[in-house]
């Protein structure tokens, strides 16, 4: 008879950076699932870390350079000696929220968004007017006030360099 209490697995996660050094234990139910993170092929890594840091306020957690030969490369069909630089991205209440991998060699036509980032934020005005000012194509803000469903919200989007559509979300109607 298989045992029916809920066993505990502790993790204790260690920064990879030594500016930043630190450590956080995390306690969840040893079946418990959840997504990680999504993964994000970008062909500019400055680029992308001008959007996703500069306009969106994510924080670099680590990074790593020059890799060949990862199951990154495997998930994205990347020629396994291309060099690529992985990074993962943190918000102020999750770590690595978002990873970034870009080849660090061009690669014509890799870069083929099919997928997009909804993201809450405490304001779509700010975080739209900082995209533009980078340059980005942002659609017009939607107000929310009686929708039919959730709460009353402002909507708001733009995309990335790569073309990902970013969805942003407030609940200041």
């Amino acid at each position: 008879m298989p045992d029916s209490r809920k066993r505990l697995v502790f993790i204790r996660v260690y920064g990879l950076d030594a500016k930043s050094a630190h450590s956080s234990v995390f306690i969840m139910k040893a079946s418990t699932e959840y997504l990680q993170r999504p993964i994000l092929l970008v062909s500019c890594i400055e680029r992308a870390l001008e959007v996703y840091i500069g306009v969106l306020g994510f924080t670099e957690n680590y990074r790593l350079e020059a890799e060949q030969d990862t199951f990154s490369h495997r998930l994205f069909n990347l020629p396994p000696k291309l060099p690529a630089t992985f990074i993962t991205l943190d918000l102020p209440e999750q770590q690595r929220a978002l990873a970034l991998l870009a080849p660090d060699e061009p690669l014509a036509g890799v870069i083929k968004p099919s997928s997009g980032l909804v993201l809450r934020v405490t304001s779509v005005e700010q975080v739209l007017e900082a995209a533009e000012g980078r340059g980005l194509e942002c659609l017009p803000i939607k107000r929310e006030r009686t929708p039919l469903q959730g709460p009353p919200r402002t909507e708001g989007a733009f995309f990335d360099g790569d073309g990902y559509p970013v969805v942003v979300f407030d609940f200041n109607p």
